[in-house]
């Protein structure tokens, strides 16, 4: 940690995003989240206003956290500066979900589905919208739709699962 401190102080004004990023991975290998964020903030005052890579790192620190609240404007910027990434797309409309923003995640995943050629992850949330708008048929469609895009992926088959016992389906032959 001394270390990248003392290279940071030396490079002064001329550190650079990757700098103050490759010091908040660091500090999150030491289990030191808020002074990593902290890195990671310093980085998003250097940072590539298209890539955004320190603003990448704290979106996905909040995300992986489960802190969906505070992930999302971070999402909203990436995908506001780069409309052309397909992940920061999905994961900001889970982000919106997890926060019970159905309107708003579903107008950010038509916006994404309109970009992208179909992806199972993009099916999967698309039902998970479905069903919080008691949409049946739309959530049999989805994961219809993920199943024909990855028959073998058993995250799907948990996905029906789980959304048929939420919706009181029968669970006999089920296990």
């Amino acid at each position: 940690k001394t270390l990248l401190l003392d290279r940071l102080q030396e490079l002064g004004d001329q550190a650079s995003a990757e700098d103050w990023i490759m010091l908040g991975r660091y500090l999150l290998t030491l289990n030191n989240a808020d002074e990593a964020l902290a890195a990671f903030r310093r980085g998003q005052q250097y940072e590539d206003p298209k890539i955004r890579r320190a603003t990448r790192h704290i979106a996905a620190y909040y995300f992986g956290e489960r802190q969906f609240d505070k992930a999302l404007p971070h999402y909203a910027m990436l995908w506001r500066s780069d409309p052309d990434d397909q992940a920061i797309a999905l994961q900001y409309v889970e982000s919106l979900l997890r926060v019970d923003n159905v309107e708003e995640s579903a107008r950010v995943l038509a916006e994404a589905k309109n970009r992208f050629p179909p992806s199972v992850n993009a099916m999967l949330l698309t039902a998970q919208i479905a069903q919080q708008q008691g949409d049946p048929s739309g959530v049999r469609a989805a994961l219809d739709k993920a199943v024909e895009l990855a028959p073998l992926r058993g995250a799907v088959d948990y996905e029906r699962a789980r959304m048929e016992l939420e919706a009181g389906a029968p669970t006999e032959g089920v296990i």
